[in-house]
């Protein structure tokens, strides 16, 4: 049986750092409604998350509204691109993204934002991104379904 998240909650609160970090760790990969019954990919997902820092929705509208705007990328798979994605975005599904991402991006200081539906794949895209020597990946959180519920604007073109 898990723990709930309040209970998890009230031993950080008391935690010194290093059971800190294993307590969020804990209260990541708990069950959600997203993955009620998928420990191992939550967990999976939860880790990743720890080394690869996350926008907002309104972080990612205020920086590609302004000059130097970072290079968008959707990692999911092409029937989700073809029903909407983020104007200017280049799609790069999950499972190519390794592959040709030097093709869209050489310089691995890149200013590189990646999305999914709701941000787990792009959390585990960007840390194999940083893995391979990119210094400047970030995830949209919540992906597509926090940018549009922010009122964010998607394109089918």
């Amino acid at each position: 049986m898990h723990p709930s998240k309040t209970a998890v909650l009230r031993t950080l609160a008391s935690a010194p750092a290093v059971l800190l970090a294993a307590a969020l760790l804990a209260l990541l990969a708990l069950p959600t409604r997203e993955q009620p019954s998928r420990p191992r990919f939550a967990r999976l997902v939860a880790e990743a998350k720890l080394r690869v820092p996350e926008l907002t929705p309104a972080e990612l509208s205020a920086l590609l509204a302004g000059p130097g705007a970072p290079l968008v990328v959707d990692v999911r798979e092409p029937d989700e691109w073809a029903r909407g994605h983020l104007p200017g975005a280049v799609h790069l599904s999950k499972g190519v993204l390794e592959r040709e991402i030097e093709a869209v991006a050489p310089a691995l200081d890149a200013d590189i934002v990646l999305y999914c539906g709701s941000d787990a794949r792009a959390a585990l895209a960007g840390d194999n991104l940083r893995r391979m020597g990119y210094t400047r990946v970030r995830n949209l959180r919540g992906g597509l379904r926090a940018w549009t519920e922010a009122g964010g604007p998607t394109t089918q073109e």
